[in-house]
């Protein structure tokens, strides 16, 4: 089994901590584990162009147009068997690059 940590605090943050801990207390159970910290990709804010619906309705995969890491964080999700989410909450929400990966 594989766990896959996806932080979206600052370095060494509290939101680091605690998927940080998350994954070790996955990892005594025997899971594989891996940690992605969102702020150290490069994530392009969705410019609603409908490329990617186009494509999808195509048959063509659905990808993004937009050139940065998220088709690699895709397939790092894919490839997990669980993910696990640490993101901070600023006003009653989550953090914009949440919400840039969402998109």
């Amino acid at each position: 089994m594989t766990i896959l940590g996806i932080s979206g605090g600052t370095r060494n943050g509290n939101n680091d901590a605690i998927c940080k801990e998350a994954l070790r207390g996955a990892r005594e159970q025997g899971a594989e584990i891996s940690f992605i910290r969102l702020l150290d990709l490069e994530l392009r804010h969705c410019t609603g162009c409908g490329a990617c619906m186009r494509s999808l309705n195509l048959g063509q995969g659905g990808g993004c147009i937009l050139k940065d890491d998220f088709n690699w964080l895709r397939e790092q999700i894919l490839q997990a068997d669980g993910v696990l989410f640490s993101i901070p909450v600023f006003e009653k929400g989550a953090a914009g690059v949440f919400h840039t990966l969402l998109d």
